[in-house]
């Protein structure tokens, strides 16, 4: 579930709307391309968003000395839209994500391992030493301690376990609530414990069913259930994919949402706006789908400040849900934004 942030160098004329005159106009400019373009190259997509200066204009201004300290002077940028984007078409322009994110955590976390408990509903992920349960009725509570035990067995050290809210009163005493969150698949309210695992000698035999391991860049939350809503946006110049944004729309919720599951930006163009405005574009392209809800998750050494300051706000967060190689926590944090459609805005 990457993340950065500019200020593109443009000249920008003076302007007598109102920003949400410019706003409209800026969705109306640009998103509504999403749905006129239907067949699309993956690897290219539909060129959306331009940058404003040549390379002539950027050397020349570098030139006469007209670039400021903090200026970055960059070349021609164009953001390109797939609505049918895989994982895969975005892992590849973005191995630098990939390498950021094992560089910060312990060699335990590169993999998360999905489980069954034979006999029940639970699903039980393991993040390195995270232990994450979904429980759907009262009875799976009774399982706790069993699932403890399997969990220890297999690394497992801290539990967290989401919940419907009206279960809370059956949740075990040791565990200590963390979060609450509205689910928007189900419009259920929804309570996240957490409790510490006790360090003591457990059954070296786990009974817990094993599915399947995956490679953290390759986890996708929720995506294998639709697929076909996938979508990618992707920051190019002359020197190739300079970073994007990967994510889907889920139409078929109980609050439909659009989540952004990657978002990367190269070194070489931190600092410019362009993740500002690769999020616009992002927002921008799921309100033409008629989506309102848009969500994401990052992590402390990520960029949770960046989203804040685009209005984004922390729906439940897990304290000390990944560990860095040098032991330190880190708590992986759940954001949502929720904006009103604009009808004026219409197709193209």
């Amino acid at each position: 579930m990457r993340f950065i942030f500019f200020i593109l160098l443009t000249l920008i004329p003076l302007r007598s709307t109102t920003d949400k005159e410019h706003n409209d106009k800026y969705c109306n400019d640009n998103y509504c391309l999403a749905k006129r373009y239907i067949s699309m190259n993956p690897s290219k997509g539909e060129v959306i968003w331009q940058s404003q200066e040549t390379t002539e204009a950027i050397q020349w201004r570098n030139q006469l000395g007209l670039f400021t300290k903090t200026d970055v002077p960059i070349p021609p940028i164009e953001i390109t839209l797939s609505p049918y984007t895989w994982h895969g078409d975005f892992r590849k322009v973005v191995s630098p994500l990939i390498e950021y994110n094992r560089s910060k955590l312990s060699r335990e976390f590169h993999t998360v391992r999905e489980f069954k408990f034979p006999g029940s509903n639970i699903e039980v992920s393991i993040w390195g030493q995270s232990i994450i349960l979904s429980c759907h009725s009262p009875d799976d509570l009774k399982l706790f301690t069993t699932i403890e035990r399997d969990a220890y067995s297999l690394g497992g050290r801290r539990v967290y376990v989401t919940l419907p809210e009206n279960f809370k009163n059956e949740v075990p005493d040791e565990y200590s609530q963390v979060s609450n969150y509205t689910n928007f698949n189900t419009g259920n309210e929804e309570l996240v414990f957490m409790n510490d695992l006790k360090d003591e000698p457990a059954n070296s035999n786990s009974t817990l069913e094993f599915k399947k391991q995956i490679p953290l860049e390759d986890y996708v939350v929720g995506g294998d259930l639709i697929l076909s809503k996938n979508f990618g946006l992707f920051i190019r110049s002359e020197k190739g994919v300079l970073g994007g944004l990967w994510g889907y729309v889920n139409e078929h919720a109980k609050y439909p949402y659009a989540y952004v599951d990657r978002f990367f930006v190269d070194s070489s163009i931190r600092g410019t706006g362009l993740g500002k405005e690769l999020m616009n574009l992002f927002e921008c392209y799921a309100k033409s789908r008629d989506i309102s809800i848009f969500t994401l998750v990052t992590r402390d050494f990520q960029a949770p400040k960046f989203y804040e300051k685009l209005g984004y706000k922390v729906d439940s967060t897990m304290p000390k849900f990944l560990m860095g190689p040098d032991g330190t926590f880190y708590g992986s944090h759940h954001y949502y934004k929720i904006v009103q459609l604009n009808s004026n805005i219409k197709d193209q």
